[in-house]
């Protein structure tokens, strides 16, 4: 895992080094791509913000599907609402299907079109392969373009009440996942801190693993401890229900109402109990919070000495363009 996360990182502070040559001609062509690309740069993030902000306008499947829906009035065709007005709504007007699922096409053939055109000028290896956002850009596409197909056939209600799959189709369910990731991938900024967050996140695994053990070990003393008593049948009758009490109560949810049993019967009880608390919320739940927040700051520090620094030294000395 460690491997991987270096591997994408060297890939994609690469692609991020515009082709770098000493023709003048070649540099002049550079920097009049970079002036139109920075000029038109809105058109791309006014898609992604359409992309992303266009939901809270979109039909939800349960409104394509339901019987309670009467699409010829304007509450059932506008605001998915039935006849009685029963269903909590938000009174945001929503888009026909075919309307937002085109806005999506769109706005995904825009992000395409500046992601290829950039990638045209950058230095690239040869065995790069296709871009990540690419594939899933073109998934979605797919997705929404048979859904567009789906809906332009007239289907019965019974369909849509005895098919799944006309259920599923109706809706595009991959292009509602894929968008979060698509928005992560495209916005520079919230793609490096995800980066930088998954590998604190590896960094800081061992010690995850070992509060797992640490609540582990707790719930098979505790099922021991209390059985026979009220709390074991209550609370630790097996080990499934012992493990997700314990780590229920590392987080004081249920605390403390899973404890009360047992110290009904002996007040002493209830040192197992604060001892897990003690040990395991604040020391080991601090511990990892700083090594976690230790890792992403090392991983912040190596990023911008590894990142800016090289740039800036290559720029002198080849005397190319990057941005």
């Amino acid at each position: 895992m460690k491997t991987l996360i270096q591997d994408m990182d060297r890939t994609i502070k690469r692609r991020r080094l515009l082709y770098t040559s000493k023709n003048k001609e070649e540099l002049e062509e550079i920097n009049a791509f970079k002036s139109k690309y920075s000029k038109f740069a809105f058109l791309k993030y006014a898609a992604l913000g359409i992309y992303v902000l266009l939901p809270f306008m979109e039909k939800p499947a349960w409104c394509l599907t339901s019987s309670e829906i009467d699409r010829d009035t304007k509450e059932g065709y506008w605001y998915c609402q039935n006849k009685l007005e029963t269903i909590a709504n938000s009174n945001i007007p929503k888009l026909p299907a075919w309307a937002t699922n085109s806005i999506y096409i769109l706005c995904l053939m825009v992000i395409f079109w500046f992601i290829k055109a950039r990638d045209v000028y950058r230095a690239r290896d040869p065995y790069d392969r296709v871009p990540l956002t690419l594939w899933l850009i073109a998934i979605a596409v797919a997705d929404l373009m048979l859904t567009l197909v789906v809906d332009a056939i007239a289907f019965s209600q019974d369909s849509f009440d005895n098919n799944w799959l006309i259920r599923m189709a109706i809706y595009p369910y991959i292009n509602a996942f894929i968008r979060p990731v698509i928005f992560t991938l495209t916005v520079r900024s919230v793609k490096s801190f995800w980066r930088r967050y998954v590998a604190v996140i590896v960094s800081s695994l061992p010690m995850a693993i070992f509060i797992f053990v640490y609540v582990f070990y707790f719930a098979w003393m505790g099922q021991r401890l209390f059985a026979g008593t009220i709390e074991g049948v209550e609370n630790f009758s097996n080990f499934s229900d012992s493990f997700f009490y314990m780590f229920v109560l590392i987080t004081t949810s249920n605390y403390p109402d899973v404890m009360l049993p047992s110290y009904a019967q002996a007040r002493h009880n209830s040192i197992f109990f604060i001892v897990y608390l003690v040990v395991g919320l604040f020391l080991l739940f601090n511990l990892l919070l700083a090594i976690f927040y230790s890792n992403y700051q090392e991983r912040v520090e190596a990023d911008n000495t590894a990142h800016i620094d090289p740039r800036r030294a290559e720029r002198e000395d080849r005397g190319g363009t990057y941005v």
